[in-house]
């Protein structure tokens, strides 16, 4: 923490009334530490301006705020990204996962991992977020965890030569095939005794899709 009387601090105590901090501070050549108690919102007296903030660098508490898991926006609303972790105590970056830019719809851009400006984001609305969270797990084709910010995959539910329909891409066709194992690692998990498919749904119950390339609900 920074304090624009003591310099770089540390948080003693916070409570509902105060803020207490510890800070080791040095003038012509002495070092002197010792403790200071502000207000609950970081100003020394009623009326004054708040003079703690979390670095010196960076100075907005609501951004200190963000939490693993929360969704953030650029400032230009192109980018949607996840907070994961502070970059270093100034705060001024952190690391994300999920980052997606889709300013231009013809040119989509993800990375699982980056490393973001602080400044350059704030929180996005709820909704908005939900929204975002649907399109990633869309794209990734799994389920959102939000304590690990990992796409979890579907579990393989078929045994040794059920009847399935398999395909590779959104826009192939549904070909019929037999299950025979599953690789979890590879691209196309779903190993059948024709080919390995990226997708794979029971062939009871869904007979009507054979041959087309209508979307499995």
């Amino acid at each position: 923490m920074y304090s624009m009387i003591h310099g770089k601090c540390s948080s003693e105590a916070v409570t509902d009334e105060i803020f207490k901090i510890n800070f080791c501070t040095s003038k012509f050549g002495l070092t002197q530490s010792g403790e200071c108690t502000l207000i609950k919102f970081g100003n020394m007296y009623d009326g004054g301006e708040c003079i703690i903030f979390p670095s010196k660098e960076m100075r907005d508490w609501s951004k200190f705020q963000w939490e693993k898991g929360d969704v953030l926006i650029s400032n230009d609303g192109g980018t949607e990204v996840i907070f994961d972790k502070w970059y270093d105590d100034t705060y001024t970056s952190f690391y994300c996962k999920h980052y997606l830019n889709s300013e231009d719809k013809n040119k989509i851009v993800y990375y699982e991992e980056f490393l973001c400006t602080t400044e350059r984001y704030s929180l996005e609305d709820k909704d908005i977020a939900q929204t975002y969270i649907n399109t990633i797990e869309k794209r990734l084709d799994g389920k959102l965890n939000l304590e690990t910010l990992e796409i979890e995959k579907p579990k393989c539910e078929f045994k040794t030569f059920d009847k399935v329909l398999g395909r590779n891409e959104k826009d192939d066709v549904w070909e019929a095939d037999l299950f025979s194992h599953y690789r979890e690692e590879s691209q196309y998990p779903f190993r059948c005794i024709g080919f390995s498919r990226k997708y794979c749904i029971p062939y009871e119950g869904n007979e009507h899709l054979l041959g087309t390339t209508d979307n499995f609900e």
